[in-house]
C-alpha cells in the first residue's frame, strides 16, 4: 500500500469494509468486487472515500456477516492490502462491470435496497459471485 498518511489510511479503511462484507462470500475475491464497487462510487461522484464509507449502511442489502477485526497475518488480507493501489488508481481491472451495488440475493434486509435496486428497471445486474448479485 502506497501514498502518504491519509491515503494509507484510507485505503486500510476500505479494505477493512471489503473484507467485512466480502470475505463470508467468497473469501478474497468477493472483497475485491466490493472494493471495486467502492472506488466505482468514488469515480461515480458519490463523494470522498470516506463519505462513502460512512454511508455504506444506507446502501447496503445486509449488515456485514463479519464483523470482528481482520486477522492481520491471513494470506486473503495481506493480498487485499496489496491490491488496493490498484483499485484505488484504476490499473486493476474491474470485473464489476461498473458496479455500484451489492447484495446477496437471498438476504436482501433493506426495505431500500430491495424497492431502489433489486426492482428498480433502471439498475441493471452486471456481475455476480456466489450469491453475491452487483448492480449498475
Amino acid at each position: 500500500m502506497t501514498g502518504g498518511a491519509s491515503e494509507v489510511y484510507i485505503k486500510s479503511q476500505l479494505v477493512e469494509c471489503g473484507h467485512k462484507y466480502g470475505s463470508h462470500y467468497g473469501g478474497k475475491e468477493a472483497c475485491l468486487l466490493i472494493l471495486h464497487v467502492l472506488k466505482n462510487r468514488q469515480k461515480a461522484g458519490w463523494g470522498t472515500y470516506l463519505h462513502i464509507l460512512d454511508t455504506v449502511e444506507k446502501w447496503h442489502a445486509a449488515p456485514p456477516k463479519k464483523t470482528t477485526q481482520p486477522d492481520l497475518w491471513d494470506r486473503n488480507f495481506l493480498s487485499l492490502l496489496n491490491e488496493i493501489d490498484g483499485i484505488c488508481d484504476d490499473t486493476r481491472k474491474d470485473p464489476t462491470n461498473g458496479a455500484l451495488y451489492w447484495g446477496d440475493l437471498t438476504d436482501i434486509q433493506s426495505d431500500f435496497f430491495l424497492e431502489h435496486v433489486c426492482r428498480n428497471p433502471e439498475k441493471h445486474r452486471c456481475a455476480d459471485m456466489n450469491s453475491l448479485t452487483f448492480f449498475k
